[in-house]
């Protein structure tokens, strides 16, 4: 802390006139075509680097208000206000007419207010359940104020417009945690956490054989598999999503099916001990399989 203040004092405000030459030099450098020149590319790493020096006091002036959410963590909630800065230096247009200050004082509280919410956590929750939790909360309070007492699992739903299963794992995140080397046992037998662990797939499943399950599934669905676990280059879900011209949130979902379909298919027998026509009960099933996989993939999510 004190070395984020001896490095506020060193670096001056800076004036209208520098905040337009800096901004102006950074989308310079941000939006030249490829390759970009070593010259244009040095001063725009100069230009983002002064005005992050010259924008340390607004890091800290919006930490203040979440310093007690952050005690312990004080440290990784600054950074992570030091990245919603540089992300709001990379995304400042000056000519649409508003302040730096402005425009940087939301960035730089929606990465303190992240961290806060999922990153102090022993299990990250993701920004967006961390968001629904916030907002159930808030509604729970609301209603118990105006009813005069403890509203039901219903009335939150129907306030909120969400489905009635979804208020009590939101309420309720994990909050404890277990080592996997956590002992089940106490009567002498060794039997730790990861012993009982499971993927949900036979321990004498091969490679081979998840690669030719995969073959049974929808075009899409194997080409998210493909690009996500077999892929050297494993690209994120946005890249996955522009390449196949769908949603991100799709492919999530996509995913989960392939994943929970290649269960199925590797869990469940194709041939019974003694069969006399194997290759033909494994034709007919995976006839069978695929039909119920397409059917299952029209459906929507």
């Amino acid at each position: 802390m004190s070395w984020l203040m001896h490095q506020a004092d060193r670096h001056p405000l800076l004036t209208p006139a520098e905040e337009l030459s800096l901004a102006a030099t950074i989308q310079r450098w941000r939006t030249h075509a490829q390759p970009v020149p070593r010259a244009i590319e040095r001063a725009g790493l100069r230009a983002r680097a002064r005005f992050a020096a010259a924008n340390i006091r607004l890091v800290y002036h919006v930490f203040r208000a979440y310093s007690s959410m952050a005690r312990g963590h004080e440290d990784d909630a600054i950074q992570a206000g030091m990245m919603g800065l540089l992300r709001a230096i990379d995304k400042f247009d000056p000519k649409k007419g508003y302040k730096f200050s402005t425009y940087a004082f939301w960035w730089v509280r929606q990465g303190i207010q992240r961290f806060t919410r999922s990153e102090m956590l022993t299990i990250r929750l993701p920004h967006e359940h961390a968001t629904k939790r916030k907002q159930l909360l808030a509604a729970e309070a609301r209603l118990a104020e105006e009813l005069g007492r403890v509203p039901t699992d219903a009335e939150l739903a129907s306030a909120l417009g969400w489905y009635q299963h979804l208020v009590d794992p939101i309420r309720r995140p994990p909050t404890c945690t277990y080592s996997i080397d956590y002992q089940l046992t106490s009567d002498g037998n060794d039997l730790f956490l990861c012993d009982v662990l499971t993927d949900g797939l036979p321990d004498d499943v091969s490679i081979d054989q998840v690669v030719e399950a995969m073959e049974l599934l929808p075009v899409v669905q194997r080409q998210i598999l493909r690009a996500i676990y077999l892929d050297l280059e494993s690209p994120s879900r946005r890249q996955l999503a522009e390449r196949l011209g769908i949603d991100r949130n799709r492919i999530t979902d996509l995913e989960r099916q392939a994943i929970r379909t290649l269960q199925h298919l590797l869990t469940s027998p194709l041939d019974s001990p003694g069969d006399s026509q194997p290759v033909q009960r494994r034709r007919h099933r995976r006839t069978i399989d695929r039909q119920a996989i397409e059917h299952r993939a029209a459906q929507p999510c």
